[in-house]
């Protein structure tokens, strides 16, 4: 016997008339989501019948395939930043709506690729920030062979311990792994004091582990007056004309880079930060950054010189201004 919907029941009885078999399929599959089992039932034909008529229909002009042109532009964007600064991964999400819209969706397809393009990594380093904390709480609890979660850098300010260790800690709850938090201030007052500190075997071995990482996850600052480099107190005595001064355009994981990418130390800051230097962070195999918003480009675009990602997570328009800049 052979079944048909019952709106097509309907048609058939009523003696009106009844749609051509070709049109019914592609209606039920394009308009009202069935799968092509489903049809073949509802037509009484077999599924690769459902398969031939949908062609057909294409065929015969029933219906058009049409694409996003914002999808297609996202990826050639993404496409352009992977050749032109040897990433091995790109995720450029839409620019519409607010700076926190941005970034949730930067932080979305971040939670996405550490799942996937990290899965087989031990140890993950983190370096702190709004983004990175967003990441975190968009993350879905997997399995993954992340057994680690290890703090890359302090913090200079007592408020501000509690976003750094959720940072870390809400990451490491949804990977299922273990959490190494920073156990010492970022920037410490003098010289002396900095070596004492990183004699103490609990912050030297943070730093062995840190030098072991195989994976590592920051944001990227801009030299904004209220950026997190000033909010966290690591930049203690310096103010934002002075970076411009000297040329900085962004800091990651503290450390501060000019936009060709070559670094920046300042003395009485980079000989007390407790933190990787530049060199020491290109070496670790895999550095995923994300940033959202056009006041990150020049930031971003230095950190790329720099060498500092493998993978980058941003939106649009902030993709295409870093790839507009010769």
């Amino acid at each position: 016997m052979r079944i048909r919907g019952q709106a097509s029941q309907a048609r058939e009885q009523s003696g009106v008339y009844h749609y051509d078999p070709m049109v019914e399929a592609a209606w039920l599959y394009f308009k009202d989501g069935l799968p092509q089992h489903e049809i073949a039932q509802r037509l009484g034909v077999s599924r690769a019948k459902v398969s031939n008529l949908l062609a057909a229909a294409r065929v015969a002009g029933v219906y058009r395939v049409s694409f996003d042109q914002d999808i297609f532009d996202q990826i050639g964007v993404a496409e352009a930043l992977k050749e032109r600064h040897g990433l091995d991964a790109a995720l450029v999400v839409p620019s519409t709506g607010s700076l926190a819209e941005r970034r949730a969706r930067v932080a979305s397809a971040g939670a996405w690729h550490l799942t996937e393009g990290f899965a087989d990594c031990e140890q993950l380093g983190v370096c702190w920030g709004q983004t990175v904390l967003e990441l975190g709480h968009a993350l879905e609890p997997t399995e993954t062979r992340i057994r680690r979660v290890c703090q890359m850098v302090g913090v200079a300010r007592s408020e501000l311990c509690k976003l750094a260790e959720a940072c870390n800690s809400s990451i490491a709850m949804r990977l299922g792994a273990d959490v190494l938090q920073f156990p010492a201030p970022g920037v410490v007052s003098s010289r002396r004091l900095f070596e004492d500190i990183l004699a103490e075997p609990i912050v030297s071995e943070q730093f062995e582990t840190m030098r072991a990482l195989d994976a590592a996850l920051f944001g990227v600052c801009s030299i904004k007056p209220d950026s997190p480099f000033f909010a966290s107190g690591l930049a203690r005595g310096i103010a934002p004309e002075q970076l411009l001064h000297d040329g900085v355009v962004g800091i990651v994981g503290g450390r501060m880079f000019r936009r060709d990418g070559s670094p920046v130390r300042m003395e009485g800051y980079d000989d007390r930060l407790l933190a990787l230097e530049l060199d020491e962070l290109r070496r670790i195999p895999r550095r995923f950054g994300v940033a959202a918003g056009l006041e990150k480009a020049d930031a971003i675009r230095g950190a790329l010189r720099a060498g500092l990602m493998t993978a980058l997570a941003t939106d649009f328009d902030t993709a295409c201004a870093i790839l507009n800049d010769a």
